[in-house]
């Protein structure tokens, strides 16, 4: 195809509400992702460890373990809401 590079064809796509390339489609999404997750992560992680601090655990180990569930618990969370904003954005 003369004159038509990849990112065209990837841009032509995305006006038509699909994408010539699926590895495009998957990074967009891990990007999405990614940046929700900044967001949930920070969130979830604090609201555990001040639940942990109201529950009277004082000690290090508490608050950092508290600290991980809430980023662990931020993943499927960022990724359903990426999920969800991704298709408000793209209609298929």
């Amino acid at each position: 195809m003369p004159g038509r590079t990849r990112a065209r064809l990837a841009f032509k796509g995305f006006r038509t509400g699909g994408y010539a390339d699926p590895i495009a489609q998957g990074g967009d999404m891990l990007k999405l992702t990614a940046m929700v997750y900044i967001i949930a992560g920070s969130m979830l992680a604090g609201s555990c460890v001040i639940a942990a601090l109201t529950m009277g655990r004082m000690d290090a180990v508490s608050i950092a373990i508290a600290a991980v569930i809430g980023a662990l618990a931020a993943l499927p969370v960022s990724w359903f809401v990426a999920a969800r904003l991704n298709k408000a954005i793209r209609p298929a």
